[in-house]
């Protein structure tokens, strides 16, 4: 809640939003009020779910696929809880991820700069830093723009008008 003019929000490594800011729900829509597996951002990617994959543009679906994978792998191998459970429903339901697991791919989660689609605002490019707790089970995420660019104008806008576009 300090971070009144960044969005920010506290992610599980399976993919849960535990908490956002008023700015991140701005830019991301409420990604805390998914209830069972829903919750798992991840699960919506790979079920499909139209609203997690318009957050990003199309370009980029495959890279975010094999990162998503990647992150529940690691999960899986740090033993978290419900990380099987997770992967054994997603290989049931989501040819994508079984394919895409069945790579074995290691991708470092080193996404510096993502490219996020706003239903109203466009894309917008942000910087995202991420500081993970002491056993990475969950990380926090905070979204900056380059200052004088047209997505820290976006950012901007979005500060003002708020939460009228996440409705």
């Amino acid at each position: 809640d300090r971070l009144a003019d960044t969005p920010a929000q506290v992610v599980t490594d399976l993919g849960v939003t535990l908490v956002q800011n008023q700015l991140a729900v701005a830019l991301l829509g409420d990604q805390t009020s998914h209830e069972g597996p829903a919750r798992s951002a991840y699960y919506r990617w790979f079920l499909m779910d139209p609203v997690e994959r318009a957050l990003r543009p199309v370009r980029e679906h495959a890279a975010q696929s094999r990162l998503w994978a990647a992150d529940l792998r690691a999960a899986t191998s740090r033993g978290t809880p419900g990380a099987d459970t997770l992967v054994d429903q997603l290989l049931k339901d989501s040819p994508e991820f079984a394919e895409v697991w069945a790579r074995h791919e290691i991708v470092a989660n080193s996404e510096q700069r993502k490219t996020l689609v706003h239903p109203e605002l466009g894309e917008i490019e942000l910087d995202c830093q991420i500081l993970h707790n002491e056993d990475r089970g969950q990380r926090l995420l905070v979204f900056t723009a380059t200052p004088g660019t047209v997505h820290a104008d976006r950012l901007e806008l979005l500060t003002v008008v708020g939460r009228q576009f996440s409705s």
